[in-house]
């Protein structure tokens, strides 16, 4: 089941492509990391974004919220501009009947997709949930700034424990 994901992936970006009338680049052959800190050897720490797809909007794109298919922040049209990571979920689960269902409650995604913005330096981002194989609903989402400092904490702290534990030395 869980490879269900993978083996959908390109199949639900197209269908968001589709439904939002842009370009995806998929498969993303590129690497975006940022810098977290420092070790007490002055090595950096680095977090890497794995993205699932990428959209570049040159120009203003305008999105329009549609019930049951279309989400966004305040139930309001939003203009993309600039990297846009794209995020894809493929669940057996209730649809989310709202954006609040993600950002609120931290849906699926959500909190991958805030770290994947804050890496590419994005001001919006996309997560295609696929639910139970046959209703696809996009949720645009903005990146979560006042929260970013609280992220970089989690993910500081998350790699700190690893490095204690497994021995891990920065490369």
């Amino acid at each position: 089941r869980m490879d269900m994901g993978n083996i959908l992936e390109e199949t639900i970006i197209r269908l968001i492509e589709e439904r939002l009338d842009i370009k995806i680049k998929y498969p993303i052959d590129e690497v975006m990391s940022k810098e977290i800190g420092m070790s007490a050897d002055r090595k950096p720490w680095d977090i890497y974004a794995s993205l699932d797809g990428m959209f570049y909007a040159s120009k203003p794109t305008l999105i329009v919220p549609e019930d049951r298919r279309i989400y966004t922040e305040g139930n309001e049209p939003i203009e993309l501009l600039g990297p846009v990571p794209v995020e894809i979920k493929n669940m057996q689960f209730k649809p989310y009947d709202d954006i609040e269902c993600m950002t609120i409650d931290y849906g699926r995604g959500y909190l991958q997709l805030q770290a994947q913005m804050m890496i590419a330096d994005a001001q919006f981002g996309i997560i295609g949930c696929l639910f139970n194989g046959n209703d696809l609903r996009v949720f645009v989402v903005k990146a979560d700034k006042k929260n970013s400092g609280h992220y970089y904490r989690k993910v500081i702290n998350f790699v700190s424990a690893c490095r204690r534990r497994y021995r891990l030395h920065p490369t």
